[in-house]
């Protein structure tokens, strides 16, 4: 199919598609409700399957089960690996901190300070 068969054909699906709330639509929709402004569902982290295998392994004693448990649900520290030549490695790592980390310094969520990410290895 040629470029302007595909030209063709996306104009025609776009003309049928009825708009969408982000185009400036009214009534909202789904997408609206999404993201930052409608929060993200809380994930639930409970896998019975998961929990029967560990379980039968017999790997945690049956008194700490539930603290095992609970130390898994915990959230795991997001990270960053900056790969590539070394003076490029340096410039991105300077951009993170005197761009990004910066708006961190001062920030508080839920009564708490944010810690600032800080280099691994250097």
């Amino acid at each position: 199919m040629g470029r302007r068969a595909r030209g063709r054909r996306l104009q025609q699906q776009q003309q049928q598609r009825p708009p969408r709330a982000e185009d400036g639509a009214e009534g909202g929709g789904k997408r609206q409700e999404a993201g930052w402004e409608g929060g993200y569902p809380e994930i639930v982290k409970e896998n019975k399957l998961f929990e029967h295998y560990y379980q039968e392994l017999k790997i945690v004693p049956e008194g700490e089960w539930d603290q095992f448990m609970e130390a898994l649900r915990e959230p795991l520290p997001a990270t960053l690996r900056i790969t590539g030549y070394k003076s490029h490695a340096k410039e991105i790592l300077h951009c993170l901190k005197n761009k990004y980390f910066k708006e961190l310094e001062d920030l508080e969520v839920d009564g708490q300070k944010v810690e600032v990410p800080q280099p691994l290895s250097w």
